[in-house]
């Protein structure tokens, strides 16, 4: 009866020490990947932040040039008034 019972022992001490093993690697692999998802989305925050920055300078070009456009059309128009 004592050798079942340290038999019983020692299958129970190496099935809890073999499911802390998996949970072990099963933490490592999610901590490798939660740090590979935090990396991804701090590049995509930057590249958002690029992208709206070169699209509003790009906004800003076109708005500029319409305006003078639209400067340079108002003032033919005055010009033809005047003449």
């Amino acid at each position: 009866m004592s050798a079942a019972n340290d038999s019983s022992r020692q299958i129970t001490s190496g099935a809890k020490e073999y499911a802390d093993n998996i949970l072990a690697t099963l933490q490592k692999s999610l901590e490798k990947t939660l740090k590979e998802i935090e990396q991804d989305r701090k590049q995509l925050k930057i590249r958002r932040v690029e992208y709206f920055s070169t699209l509003f300078a790009i906004l800003w070009i076109i708005l500029y040039f319409c305006s003078m456009k639209m400067r340079s059309f108002y003032e033919e128009k005055m010009m033809k008034k005047i003449y």
